[in-house]
């Protein structure tokens, strides 16, 4: 042990004597030797503080996550803005432009707000071009507050695109469509006074359409079909739009529009009336609908049952719901309008303004503006050339062959006649009017026979009447409107609501119950514009209308006849001698 002491003591003492060489070789290493013994220090410090390489690399990990994650944002972000300045650039430019093109005219009107009147690309009238529009159209606007300014030009609307392009064909707003369309689209209720045939369908269904598509939007961040598109969506989860009128002729008319132009905006729509089983009907609803097009009583029948539930219902329409009442729907428009959101915004539209439509309207309807172009009277169409011939009852099958060959001879042009509006039956015995009373009777046989006799005489003709199944009826009117059988009989079913393009004559072969009827009646032809004739059969049967009829005559503008004179304003027949001589004569 001594030895190896010692040995490991001579090793030392050659180290030092090493260590004193090399400091004495270089002067510097004195002042060296401070700044070396401090980077040593530092040394072992970073050495003792360095941590876990598992620990460095958690770190750096880290790091990289935060910095992708900025970079995704600093790109979104950037992506944000370029979005809005494209957009605002195509704002700039789209303000700039022009709207020459209808078709390519599109308002902000879109992003508007439910019951918030879109803006128009398009100037609107100034207050006196709006009043001298509604001098020249015979139209009194009434309520609201403040002037709406009539929409002259589709594209000046408010409509889309789209929805615009349901309107291509028709050259300009009608008088109902252009005075409405300003009330319906601020999301006042409305009550429309017009005459059949003058446009009331587009003139409700449009907004309608505007006003559920800007709700859908706001609730779901896009249009209405768009998440599902090119499924079968199903509609909304309730009815939005609900239509109702009083035939299933109109009702199904109606149909055909809201169900092309709904399609277009990705909503959908289904028909309830009544005359054909509920089956298919209920599973139409149970897909759920945006639209529902009804006649009330099947309505109110499918709702009865819970087929139906029109709660979310925020858009209502009542069309010619003066023939409703008439009808004796009354209490059950009162319950469908009861069972509808009492935000509903409504539109009621009739040919008049008795005093059971304006309790309706009180009863129902908030703040509405009332639109009446024309009279509230119900006058007839001043495009209608009226004739009135006073004849024997004998006479009148005689006449009606003689009125076909004048106004059918070609057997191309629309007519459409009239037949019996009573409960008094009517029959042919050999070219001999027979007038019986019978309780209980088939009202419509009248019609019937005549169709077969002018079968017999070589007319080609085809009947519409309430004893029809809905089939029968449907193929009736299908034929007569493509022109393949352009004669057409029909009972008062079809003098109101029915969309018949091109009848050119009307012919009253017995006089309706009402002069209210009569109006409707000759109302089927002279639509869109066009003139038209009608030419009316008047006997002693239907001398209490004689007061009436020449009210109606003389405020159109026509010569009265001198037979129809004698009856007096309160319906007087001839004496027996002067009617003996007009049967000889007539014959």
């Amino acid at each position: 042990m001594a030895r190896l002491s010692a040995v490991g003591g001579r090793a030392e003492d050659e180290k030092a004597v090493r260590k004193k060489k090399s400091a004495a070789v270089s002067p510097d290493n004195a002042s060296m030797e401070p700044a070396a013994a401090e980077s040593k220090k530092r040394s072992k410090k970073h050495c003792s503080d360095r941590r876990p390489p598992e620990e460095e690399d958690e770190e750096e990990e880290a790091r990289k996550k935060r910095r992708k994650k900025e970079k995704k944002k600093r790109a979104a972000q950037q992506d944000v803005e370029g979005r809005e300045a494209t957009e605002a650039a195509k704002a700039s430019k789209k303000a700039k432009s022009t709207n020459s093109d209808k078709s390519k005219s599109r308002t902000d009107g879109d992003d508007a707000a439910p019951g918030e009147q879109p803006r128009s690309e398009l100037p609107r009238l100034t207050a006196e071009e709006a009043q001298e529009y509604f001098r020249r159209n015979e139209i009194s606007v009434e309520g609201g507050g403040r002037l709406f300014a009539p929409v002259t030009e589709f594209a000046s609307a408010g409509f889309t695109p789209e929805l615009l392009a349901v309107c291509d064909g028709f050259e300009r707003p009608t008088p109902i469509q252009a005075s409405t369309w300003p009330i319906s689209m601020a999301g006042l209720d409305v009550v429309g006074i017009a005459e059949t045939g003058s446009g009331k369908t587009l003139a409700f269904a449009l907004p309608g359409l505007m006003r559920v598509r800007r709700s859908w939007r706001q609730k779901n961040g896009k249009e209405a079909g768009e998440a599902d598109k090119g499924k079968a969506r199903g509609g909304l989860s309730k009815p939005s739009i609900l239509v109702v009128a009083p035939t299933r002729e109109l009702a199904m008319q109606t149909q055909e529009t809201c169900q092309s132009a709904g399609a277009v905006c990705g909503l959908t729509s289904v028909c309830v009336y009544g005359g054909v089983p509920k089956d298919d009907q209920r599973k139409l609803l149970r897909r759920g609908v945006d639209i529902v097009v009804a006649t009330p009583g099947r309505l109110l029948d499918l709702m009865e049952e819970g087929a139906c539930d029109i709660s979310q219902v925020c858009y209502m329409v009542l069309d010619e719901a003066d023939r409703m009442l008439d009808q004796g729907f009354e209490v059950a428009i009162r319950k469908i309008l009861g069972a509808t959101s009492p935000e509903r915004q409504t539109l009621m539209f009739s040919a008049t303004w008795p005093e059971s439509i304006r309790k309706l309207a009180n009863d129902f309807l908030r703040n509405p503006v009332r639109v009446t172009i024309g009279s509230e009277d119900l006058p007839a169409s001043g495009n209608v050339t009226q004739i009135v011939e006073v004849v024997a009852p004998a006479v009148k099958e005689k006449r009606l062959l003689q009125f076909l060959k004048q106004y059918h001879g070609t057997r191309k042009n629309r007519v459409l006649v009239f037949a019996l509006y009573k409960k008094v039956c009517h029959n042919f015995r050999g070219g001999e009017h027979r007038r019986t009373v019978v309780s209980g009777c088939n009202r419509f046989a009248w019609s019937r026979e005549l169709e077969g006799m002018l079968h017999r005489q070589g007319w080609k003709a085809v009947a519409i009447h309430g004893d029809q199944s809905q089939a029968q009826r449907t193929q009736s009117l299908a034929g007569f409107k493509d022109g393949s059988t352009p004669l057409l009989i029909a009972t008062d079913v079809a003098a109101r609501g029915l969309d018949i393009p091109n009848v050119e004559y009307v012919i009253n072969f017995t006089f309706p119950l009402t002069i209210e009827d009569y109006i409707h009646r000759i109302g089927r032809t002279g639509r869109g514009g066009k003139k038209g004739t009608a030419h009316t059969l008047f006997t002693q049967h239907d001398k209490a209308h004689a007061g009436e009829l020449q009210n109606v005559l003389r405020g159109a503008g026509f010569d009265i006849p001198e037979e129809l004179r004698a009856f007096g304003g309160t319906g007087e027949w001839l004496p027996e001698t002067q009617a003996a001589a007009l049967s000889r004569t007539l014959a």
